[in-house]
Order: structure tokens, then C-alpha cells, then sequence
């Protein structure tokens, strides 16, 4: 373990969790350091390309409020933020609400509700990128005592957004690229990546039967594109996604 910057750890201060973007540049965390709304707020900050944290900036008003919130989870897309509150409208103890950053602030805070959500602390809320199946903690009746481990199934939602694993190798090697992801039919810019510079893996996030290119860039070879679409049933089965490159040329 490396303990994290002091722009997050405040030395007079409790940081109990944390959650960290998909490109890893965003880091979102819970602490009750002073001048927040009260209690435990939600923060994040910015890793800069030198790899140090900015300073931290609290989520605002519409994810805030003067009691506890704590436990975010920052959904892959990015925009979609999971955390436990005791200060929105709850059900009792800490309920799971979700946010959408719209317009540069968090804002449509949702309680998720029954089943979900109890009289008691529900918290430490995650769930998988195509939002079908969540894992949390809660005190809920029925299990061993105190706070137990659950999983929630949401049969209402169809399949979306769901990972695709993808590794490159240039030549023989994996390879650190940059990588577009532009959906066709809209032209529309819809994902950046990068492949981790000792493995080449990177995660892409793509809707079912939607056709993508896909650009890989970087040093020592020619710019690299396909098209990638995928059906309900390849994505539920979905393997790992290998591109091997030629070297050289660039």
C-alpha cells in the first residue's frame, strides 16, 4: 500500500473511502476535513500529467448536506456517481442515491429505493458498468447480524455500456498507445484511452449492436483502425479483444 497525497489526507482529518475513475485521472473520496457542508463530504480531485493531485474541490450542494455522506463510487462512464447519505431524503441510517454530472456540477441525486435501500445503513454501494447487478453493504433483517454483504440483481435494465478488455501489442510487445473511440452512425467522439505502458491493456465501454471505429495511435508505427460492433450475446461472452500491429513506418 502507498499512502495517498496529502491534497487528500488531511493530517487532523478521516478519509474512510475512496473511488477512483476508469482512466484513473479523477479520485473521488469522503472526509470530514473542514469548511464542507458538515459531517463527511464527497471530494475529488485531478491527477495532472506530472502524476501529482490537484487540490481537492467538494462536490457541491446536490450531493452534500450537512449530515454524513461517505462510500462513492464513480461508475465507469464517468458522469454516474453512487454514494451513501444520511441527509437526502432516505429511508433510514445511510441509503444508496446516485447523481449525473449535467453542466459541470452533480446534480438529479436519486435515492434508489426499495429493494435496495432499507431502515438501515446501506452503504458501500458498487455495481457493475452495465448496471445490472450492484453489491453493497446493509444491516438489512435476515442476514448474520450487523452489517452483511449483498448482491441485487436489476432485471429491468437491458444490457448497455457493458467493458470490453482490450490488449495491443505492436509487434511481439505490448504497448503504450492512445486510443479513439468514435461511434459511426453519430461521428460523435464517445471514448479516450490508453493502454497501460507495460501490459498494453486498456477497457473499452461500448453499447450492443452499435458499429465503433476504433484508432489506435503512438510511436514507431502506422496510425491502426477497425470497426467493432457486438450483439447482446457476444458481449455477455465476451473474451478479451487482442490487436497486434505491425512496428515500424511511423
Amino acid at each position: 500500500p502507498i499512502i495517498m497525497s496529502d491534497k487528500i489526507n488531511g493530517a487532523l482529518s478521516i478519509e474512510p473511502s475512496a473511488s477512483i475513475s476508469l482512466d484513473g485521472k479523477t479520485f473521488y473520496f469522503s472526509s470530514n476535513k473542514e469548511g464542507g457542508f458538515g459531517g463527511f463530504d464527497l471530494y475529488r480531485v485531478i491527477r495532472f500529467p506530472n502524476g501529482e493531485w490537484s487540490d481537492a474541490v467538494n462536490l457541491g450542494e446536490g450531493v452534500n448536506t450537512p449530515l454524513d455522506e461517505d462510500a462513492p463510487f464513480i461508475h465507469p462512464d464517468g458522469k454516474t456517481l453512487y454514494f451513501s447519505s444520511k441527509g437526502h431524503e432516505n429511508m433510514g441510517g445511510f441509503d444508496v442515491f446516485k447523481a449525473q454530472f449535467i453542466d459541470e456540477k452533480w446534480t438529479n441525486t436519486t435515492n434508489l429505493g426499495a429493494p435496495t435501500n432499507t431502515s438501515k445503513d446501506d452503504i458501500y454501494f458498487t455495481i457493475s458498468a452495465n448496471e445490472k447487478h450492484g453489491y453493497y453493504s446493509s444491516a438489512k433483517e435476515g442476514g448474520f447480524g450487523g452489517q452483511d454483504i449483498y448482491v441485487i440483481d436489476y432485471l429491468e435494465k437491458s444490457l448497455h455500456k457493458s467493458v470490453i478488455s482490450v490488449q495491443v501489442f505492436i509487434g511481439d510487445m505490448p504497448s503504450f498507445t492512445n486510443i479513439s473511440l468514435i461511434d459511426m452512425k453519430s461521428k460523435e467522439l464517445v471514448g479516450v484511452f490508453r493502454s497501460h505502458p507495460e501490459t498494453g491493456n486498456f477497457i473499452l465501454l461500448v453499447n450492443p449492436d452499435v458499429e465503433y471505429e476504433l484508432i489506435i495511435e503512438g510511436d514507431g508505427f502506422e496510425s491502426y483502425s477497425e470497426t467493432i460492433s457486438y450483439t447482446v450475446e457476444e458481449l455477455l461472452h465476451k473474451e478479451k479483444k487482442i490487436i497486434k500491429i505491425k512496428g515500424g513506418g511511423k
